[in-house]
């Protein structure tokens, strides 16, 4: 349990902000900074650049501050980086320190700024995490997902797969230590998973790597948790992979739209979460996957292809079904179940039925 002792006072000019911070990795400029160069002055200056354009409420919590000081009810967390007497990097609370750090850049710069601020931000309130690298881990880990993932300041769902994905692979959590940790049902902790490792694998795909992106994340969230999608991309719960190549990389073009004949862009099939949900319609439909299939198709035709078919286009199956009924092999017929039974018995009303009624609307008096 934290102790007030656990607290301690430090310098903004000994905090560091965290170039990684998980709230950049979907920003298209965002680029991962090695932890040996996060002193530098370029990657500072980048990093709360960054945080004044992602974060449109810094302005409001800076005016905040220079209102009524640096309210320190809720300590920042940090960690040493290097020397354990500082400088820190900031674990949680980058959006303060960076406010922090914009007052009294003003104040260099000859901006008034109300004394009583400068003062409050003379010093500020810090929990410093673990020593011990495993135990600053799970620290750090732990908060996170009080914080970000279950609290009152939710990362969005790509920010919270990554975090599951580092307790999973980086701590050696198992899945539900992960959920438990985070605060998710095991469930919706192991879907955000399997989306990250599928939005992964196209990450590492010759063909599709260049165009794969956090954006994306949502489509993959919900191919991972619809069956009929799942199953059509050959999804391993061994491999946390598509195992179907060729329906995989149909499933990126999707996404991110092809080259036409005319070699100009296209448009993705498939732009939202919605699309990926509607494409299970389409994959019960042959017609219609044939039409997402050709380079013109659209999802809206392929619907509308499912819906001429729900609205009477019943040869193409009842051919199929016949030949499956012609192909069963005695083996198949000898080990019939009552279910099977009962389907056939179905089938045979229902085509004697359609007789009879085809035979009343066409016989004269």
């Amino acid at each position: 349990m934290l102790e007030i002792s656990d607290i301690q006072l430090v310098r903004p000019s000994d905090l560091l902000l965290d170039p990684n911070n998980y709230r950049f990795y979907d920003m298209p400029d965002y680029r991962k900074v090695d932890q040996a160069r996060y002193d530098e002055e370029g990657v500072q200056r980048k990093t709360q650049a960054l945080l004044r354009r992602r974060e449109e409420d810094l302005v409001t919590l800076k005016a905040s501050i220079l209102r009524n000081g640096y309210v320190r009810f809720e300590a920042i967390v940090i960690a040493p980086y290097g020397d354990p007497n500082g400088p820190f990097i900031v674990i949680e609370g980058n959006r303060r320190v960076a406010a922090v750090k914009w007052i009294l850049e003003d104040h260099t710069h000859a901006i008034p700024v109300p004394e009583k601020t400068l003062k409050s931000v003379e010093h500020i309130p810090a929990i410093v995490a673990p020593a011990n690298e495993d135990d600053r881990r799970a620290f750090v880990s732990a908060l996170m997902g009080m914080r970000h993932v279950s609290g009152a300041k939710e990362w969005g769902a790509y920010q919270q797969a990554l975090l599951v994905a580092q307790l999973r692979d980086g701590a050696k959590l198992t899945a539900s230590e992960a959920a438990d940790t985070v605060g998710l049902h095991v469930r919706e902790a192991n879907r955000r998973y399997r989306a990250l490792r599928a939005l992964q694998q196209m990450e590492q795909d010759e063909e599709y790597a260049d165009q794969a992106r956090p954006a994306l994340y949502a489509m993959f969230h919900e191919a991972v948790a619809i069956p009929d999608v799942r199953q059509w991309l050959g999804w391993s719960d061994e491999e946390f992979a598509f195992g179907d190549s060729s329906n995989r990389s149909l499933f990126y073009e999707w996404l991110v739209g092809a080259m036409s004949e005319d070699e100009s862009e296209c448009e993705p099939k498939l732009a939202t979460s919605r699309d990926v949900r509607n494409l299970t319609k389409v994959l019960g439909s042959p017609e219609a996957l044939a039409v997402m299939r050709n380079p013109e198709g659209t999802l809206a035709q392929a619907l509308a292809e499912v819906e001429s078919d729900e609205g009477g286009r019943w040869v193409p199956k009842a051919r199929a079904a016949l030949r499956a009924l012609k192909r069963m092999s005695a083996d198949e017929l000898e080990n019939l179940g009552d279910p099977e039974l009962l389907l056939l018995e179905q089938l045979r009303e229902a085509t004697e039925e359609q007789l009879r009624r085809r035979a009343r609307l066409t016989s004269t008096d």
